[in-house]
C-alpha cells in the first residue's frame, strides 16, 4: 500500500475488474454444496451469494478463462437444487495449494430463483455465524 487508507487499493499489475464487490457466505468444505456442469463435472463451492459463487475444480483438470460462459449448470445448496443456471467466470485466483478458484457471476437468474437463493443463503449465513461464535467461545 502506498497510501495511509483503509480503502482497498489496487495492486500494481492487477485488473481492477477483479475486485470483489459483494460479500459471499463461506461454505463448509464437506461436499454438501456443489455446482454440476454437464453430466458429471462437479465443482466444490467455496462461498456463495445471490449474485454468484466461488468454485474450485475438485479434479484440477478444468481451466476457465475470465469471460467463459456457463449454461445448464445445477447448484445443490442448503437442501435445494437450482437447475438451468447461467453465468460467467468473472475472476480467478490460486488457492493455498496452487489450484485454481473461480468467481462465477449468475446471469438471467429470475425473481423466483433469486428469492429462493436468498432464503437458503440467509439460513447458511446464520449457520456459519453460529459456528464461528461457538469456535470463539470455546477458546
Amino acid at each position: 500500500m502506498t497510501e495511509e487508507s483503509i480503502n482497498i487499493q489496487p495492486v500494481t499489475g492487477e485488473s481492477e475488474d477483479q475486485v470483489r464487490k459483494h460479500y459471499r457466505v463461506p461454505v463448509l468444505e464437506d461436499g454438501s454444496v456443489v455446482l454440476i456442469l454437464g453430466e458429471t463435472r462437479q465443482y466444490a463451492v467455496m462461498d456463495a451469494n445471490a449474485q454468484g459463487i466461488g468454485i474450485k475444480d475438485r479434479d484440477g483438470g478444468q481451466d476457465f478463462e475470465i469471460g467463459t460462459k456457463v449454461s445448464n449448470a445445477v447448484l445443490s445448496m442448503g437442501g435445494m437444487t437450482f437447475p438451468n443456471l447461467e453465468g460467467e467466470i468473472v475472476h480467478r485466483s490460486f488457492d493455498a495449494q496452487g489450484g485454481w478458484m473461480y468467481g462465477l457471476k449468475w446471469q438471467n437468474l429470475g425473481r423466483d430463483k433469486l428469492n429462493q437463493m436468498n432464503e437458503v443463503l440467509a439460513r447458511m449465513k446464520k449457520e456459519a455465524l453460529s459456528l464461528t461464535d461457538r469456535d470463539v467461545s470455546a477458546e
